[in-house]
């Protein structure tokens, strides 16, 4: 089979070939990033000369967005037929629990590669008009489905924008590696959400006691592994891991490119940090240990069950709020740092750590909350998984308007795990 070495040469368009570079550059796209996956590695992969990229797509960049819009079809057909087995089942509420642990489990393990083209797309949408497209019809396509379905098993449209967001968030906060882990921990929070939505806090009790014992000993762990170092040069590294991260994703942070951003000398950057592990284990810790500064800053003191749902709402979006409307930059380097947890095995320890600290943030201020029952660090962790899960619906929707969704899916959210209706005080 001949290939174009040139831009001159008139080789007819051959299909095979093209599906060849779209497979080879979804398979890399998923396991390295857009960054990560080289027209090198691609051409490799693809058994093709690297020039046949530009000969069938004009860049690298163009066959990514092709490959990621593919893998966007491929997904929204699946939720398509996912739905149309539902309604031609006769569903009922006690079905909630298995159909959606079942659903979240596919999605993590059988279908991990979208999981993370999905990931990717919505970080790349601040970075390309192209990949900002297909990220919405994605979200489009997701909270769509959740819509449609969750009221066949009894949960309102609005309630079902937290099934959405988990559903985003889950399948891509577990081990890289499949198993137990994976099934335990995707099973376990899947079914305490159905449950509390349902209002079953007495079947949701066991599963909300295995989350507990997965994240205690995930915290453990994680204080195990010593404080960031805490000197003016560790701080200067990690500021400037923080910006490679931000600016160019977790495939380009290597020691010498914090070592240039940071301004320091390669020498201490290699020796405070001795790998990719530490530094995205450091930068996760401090951006995290930020916001709990932050929130706790901005929290007066508060007894129990003191805050009606608005007054929670507004106490929890302020400190994580910009003015203009935009994404604080912090959050997409915490993003950037789960998603390369979960595409390397190497980080699969690394992916529970960081999990388990996302409850911590939040459950001081839930313990001021006026509900139904007492909220448990069960509830703040999974409420803090689904913000992550709902940053996929703010990067797609206008920037005046994030302001308002984030505030309405945190009432949502809310509403699912203490039974009452959005903006109910």
């Amino acid at each position: 089979m001949m290939f174009p070495e040139t831009t001159t040469t008139q080789t007819p368009l051959q299909p095979e070939v093209r599906n060849a570079l779209v497979d080879a550059a979804a398979s890399l796209f998923a396991r390295g990033g857009a960054r990560g996956a080289t027209a090198r590695a691609i051409g490799t992969a693809a058994t093709a000369p690297v020039s046949a990229i530009n000969y069938y797509f004009g860049s690298k960049e163009a066959l990514l967005i092709e490959a990621a819009r593919q893998t966007q079809r491929a997904d929204a057909a699946w939720l398509e037929e996912e739905a149309r087995q539902v309604r031609a089942l006769e569903t009922e509420p006690a079905l909630l629990s298995d159909w959606f642990a079942a659903l979240c489990l596919h999605r993590a393990v059988a279908r991990r590669d979208s999981t993370l083209i999905a990931a990717d797309t919505a970080l790349q949408a601040a970075r390309s008009d192209a990949f900002a497209d297909i990220a919405r019809d994605w979200d489009t396509a997701t909270t769509g489905f959740f819509a449609e379905v969750m009221p066949l098993f009894g949960i309102s449209q609005e309630k079902a924008s937290m099934f959405a967001d988990f559903f985003t968030a889950v399948p891509l906060m577990v081990p890289s590696a499949s198993g137990t882990a994976t099934s335990a921990w995707v099973i376990s929070t899947a079914r305490y959400l159905a449950g509390t939505a349902q209002g079953r806090w007495h079947d949701a009790a066991p599963w909300r006691e295995r989350i507990e014992r997965m994240a205690s000993a995930a915290d453990k762990q994680r204080a195990d592994r010593g404080a960031v170092p805490d000197t003016p040069t560790a701080q200067r590294i990690l500021d400037g891991a923080t910006r490679v991260l931000i600016r160019d994703g977790a495939a380009a942070l290597t020691h010498r490119a914090i070592s240039e951003e940071a301004g320091v000398a390669l020498s201490a950057t290699t020796r405070l940090f001795d790998g990719r592990d530490a530094i995205l284990r450091a930068t996760f810790e401090r951006i995290y240990l930020g916001f709990v500064r932050e929130i706790e800053e901005q929290r007066p003191a508060l007894p129990p069950a003191s805050q009606s749902m608005d007054d929670f709402v507004e106490s929890m979006s302020e400190p994580l709020d910009r003015a203009d409307g935009q994404i604080r930059p912090e959050l997409t380097a915490m993003e950037e740092t789960f998603l390369a947890a979960r595409r390397d095995p190497e980080l699969s320890g690394l992916m529970l750590h960081l999990a388990a600290t996302r409850g911590t943030t939040s459950a001081g201020l839930m313990a001021s909350l006026k509900s139904p029952r007492a909220p448990t660090r069960t509830d703040a962790f999974l409420m803090s998984i689904c913000a992550f899960g709902m940053m996929r619906s703010l990067r797609c929707a206008p920037p005046e308007r994030r302001r308002t969704i984030s505030r309405e899916r945190l009432r949502a959210r809310l509403a699912v795990l203490f039974s009452e209706e959005p903006g109910a005080v």
